[in-house]
């Protein structure tokens, strides 16, 4: 019996200290687990901190992740050819929502109305794309681009930020890779946007107490990411996109016809933003941090987007609808029409009336992008048939006739930004602002504004009318066409109007002087001349004999004269110069000025 009782004493004990060493065991291996997770934390920030490092060469530096959230929506946008594609990604819900190729006007309507839709957390835009739609997406951002900035690649990387490379995109082989795809962060880095977004209005400067006011600040910014211009390359991106819908089954040629079966491969820009946006999440892990290198971002659903009250139509539908002809839509895609086909009646080219190419563009752009909201269907209808009254026909013939002189004035600016417009540009501008200010004051004299054009109105404001008087005043367009160039008017700028007076009588001077000088050397003819970059020079017969006079030197002769050198000649040159190219310089130097 008491053997019995010290063995069971004996198995209690050994019993009791297999628990507190399974215990002891247990909670060793949560603090190994809990240390390995702060290891991992703080790898990771060494990892996001030398992507910065200055000695580290651009190969092993790291994309931070930008949003590292569940919920974080990552945008994709390209540009090119007045037309606007995207394609979003959803973290929560694993879904990529794609918007097709649409006409994109210069303010960036669509794409405004596209960001206050989504609301993204990361904007990833083309380093090599158009500098005006930088400068906005930068604005949205948080951050102002410097108005003279012309090389994108010269403000996307600031003082606070840092240009990183993506680690190797890794499908099912991790050592295949179609290239680095280099970023730089163009706004704030996340951390600081998140404090200035939690900032109450005193703190940030804005002493409101409105509640729109307190909402918009407590909006976080989205994250601005440049990447480069191959991470948009079409190639490349439509074989992401394969990969996404590709099959173990099928083939190259059959997986790439899903592909196109599932996404509408004419929007080039759709299929750039879609192909830069999964190389960037499988660059960047998103969502996949912690798993295997062969794991990618999950895509579960691939939907379209609807922007606001735009109707979505694609090509095959503007086909069977007449709305464009085949060779309307060619243009689009910047490709000819086939040769020998005639064109076919349009809804287009039926409603086609327009005289100005920015007519034209915008009727275009409201036939690529129509509209549910009432509102902006009946502000449509009722400047139609305003102008088609009979008590206006007058006024529309007026107007009609005067929008047959306006341009582009965007290809005319950039033109006077680089320095390269030629007269025609010059006079397209004014004509332009002329046509301008008179149609705004056709419509001042309307009795009740036209709902169209009621946010527009204050642009014929006087700041048009003064820039028509200072180009009229300016420029002589009839010199111009004369001369080449730009000419300016008398009283622009008193040393030109001087330099010009000189100019005119520079045929007096030079006959008094070239007689003063067939006086003096009792030559029998005598002329002076000018030549570029020799100065004037004294024409004398070829027989003249030189050496008779020490001031004289030869410069070159010609069968029947010979051109030389004199005191006077000399004198001329300090005196007077290349009257000519001064005039040219100085009205090259005003015509630059005022193109900026």
């Amino acid at each position: 019996m008491c053997c019995h009782l010290r063995s069971s004493r004996t198995s209690d004990s050994a019993c009791l200290s297999q628990c507190r060493l399974s215990c002891y065991s247990k909670q060793s291996l949560r603090e190994r687990v809990t240390k390995l997770s702060v290891l991992c934390v703080e790898l990771r920030e060494v990892r996001e901190e030398a992507g910065a490092h200055p000695k580290m060469s651009q190969e092993n530096e790291c994309v931070p992740s930008s949003q590292s959230e569940i919920n974080s929506m990552i945008l994709s946008v390209s540009y090119s050819m007045g037309f606007f594609g995207a394609a979003v990604y959803d973290q929560s819900h694993t879904t990529v929502r794609l918007l097709r190729d649409v006409g994109e006007d210069h303010e960036f309507t669509l794409l405004k109305a596209l960001i206050r839709q989504e609301v993204p957390t990361t904007i990833l835009c083309n380093k090599a794309q158009d500098i005006r739609l930088v400068r906005f997406i930068s604005q949205i951002c948080g951050r102002e681009l410097p108005p003279e900035d012309v090389y994108v690649e010269d403000t996307s990387v600031s003082a606070n930020t840092s240009s990183t490379t993506f680690p190797p995109a890794t499908n099912e082989d991790p050592g295949k890779s179609d290239g680095d795809i280099r970023a730089g962060e163009a706004t704030m880095d996340h951390n600081q946007s998140v404090k200035d977004s939690k900032k109450t209005p005193l703190e940030s400067g804005d002493g409101s107490d409105d509640d729109e006011d307190e909402s918009e600040s407590d909006l976080e910014l989205p994250t601005l990411i440049f990447l480069p211009n191959n991470a948009y390359n079409f190639e490349s991106g439509f074989k992401r996109i394969t990969e996404l819908f590709a099959d173990e089954s099928f083939n190259e040629s059959e997986n790439q016809l899903v592909t196109r079966f599932r996404i509408d491969a004419s929007s080039r820009n759709m299929v750039r933003a879609l192909g830069a946006l999964l190389k960037y999440m499988d660059s960047a892990r998103v969502g996949v941090e912690y798993e295997p290198l062969n794991v990618q971002t999950p895509v579960t659903a691939v939907k379209t987007i609807t922007v606001g009250e735009l109707v979505e139509i694609d090509n095959g539908t503007y086909l069977a609808l007449d709305i464009f002809s085949k060779s309307e839509l060619a243009k689009k895609k910047s490709s000819r029409a086939s040769v020998g086909s005639k064109p076919s009646l349009s809804l287009f080219s039926f409603c086609n009336k327009c005289r100005s190419g920015p007519g034209k563009h915008m009727l275009r752009t409201w036939f690529e992008r129509p509209t549910t909201n009432l509102d902006v269907l009946s502000s449509r209808h009722q400047a139609i048939s305003f102008f088609l009254q009979d008590c206006n026909l007058e006024l529309t013939k007026n107007i009609r006739s005067l929008l047959g002189s306006v341009t582009s004035v965007k290809n005319v600016l950039n033109r006077l930004r680089s320095g390269t417009a030629k007269v025609r540009h010059w006079e397209n501008l004014f004509k332009t602002i002329s046509s301008s200010v008179t149609i705004g004051r056709y419509l001042e004299t309307l009795s009740s504004p036209l709902t169209l054009i009621r946010n527009d109105i204050e642009n014929f404001g006087d700041v048009l009318a003064e820039t028509m008087v200072v180009l009229n005043t300016m420029i002589d367009f009839e010199e111009s066409y004369v001369e080449n160039r730009p000419v300016m008017k008398l009283g622009v700028d008193p040393e030109l109007d001087r330099t010009k007076q000189l100019y005119r009588e520079l045929p007096g001077i030079l006959t008094r002087i070239a007689q003063e000088e067939c006086h003096r050397l009792e030559a029998e003819t005598c002329s002076v001349t000018y030549v570029p970059l020799i100065g004037y020079l004294v024409a004398l017969p070829l027989s003249f004999p030189v050496d008779e006079f020490e001031d004289l030197e030869v410069i070159y002769t010609t069968e029947t004269t010979m051109n030389v050198k004199s005191e006077r000649m000399r004198e001329l040159d300090e005196e007077l110069g290349d009257v000519k190219m001064k005039i040219i310089d100085k009205e090259t130097t005003i015509t630059i000025r005022s193109g900026y």
